[in-house]
């Protein structure tokens, strides 16, 4: 049984929420796969952690959330390919990814799918708030483009004074 996994970043479950996004513990593929961290499961807004591989490998828990939904906004916006370009991708492959993380992608990754693999790991890097803006804006452009309903505007939801709030307590 798949149960919800609990996010522990306030901003992360804040976007997730606005975003429609659900994120669960892992099931089936985490116990079969021992090296999968998390997935996105594709045009259903969930992501998948496999908390039990991420923490006996190691992995910050929310650095793997953060890279799941970086692959969820290239899905959102129907990206076959890197929307880093070359040769930027590989400068920041170069400079910000370890030796052996770039070998474990080009080890364990089909070829038409490393470029989007590496993109993830770099945008997984930015800080929460940039990337949970990317995500919400990602899924309204879908919702948009496939005429669905739109998302509540994260301002309907949650008023900028809740945020500015300037009450010491």
């Amino acid at each position: 049984m798949v149960k919800e996994a609990v996010v522990t970043d306030v901003a992360l479950s804040i976007f997730l929420v606005l975003s429609g996004v659900t994120v669960v513990e892992g099931g089936r593929e985490c116990q079969n796969n021992q090296s999968l961290m998390g997935e996105y499961i594709s045009h259903t807004n969930l992501i998948e952690l496999c908390q039990s591989n991420a923490a006996r490998a190691g992995h910050d828990l929310q650095h793997v959330l953060r890279h799941e939904m970086v692959h969820a906004v290239q899905e959102n916006l129907n990206l076959t390919r890197a929307a880093i370009p070359e040769p930027l991708l590989t400068w920041l492959v170069r400079g910000y990814l370890t030796d052996s993380e770039v070998m474990t992608v080009l080890a364990m990754y089909d070829e038409k799918d490393i470029d989007q693999e590496f993109e993830a790991r770099l945008l997984a890097l930015l800080p929460n708030w940039l990337i949970g803006s990317l995500l919400w804006t990602s899924e309204q452009h879908q919702r948009f483009v496939s005429g669905q309903r739109m998302l509540p505007a994260p301002w309907e939801i949650l008023p900028v004074q809740a945020i500015a709030w300037d009450y010491p307590y």
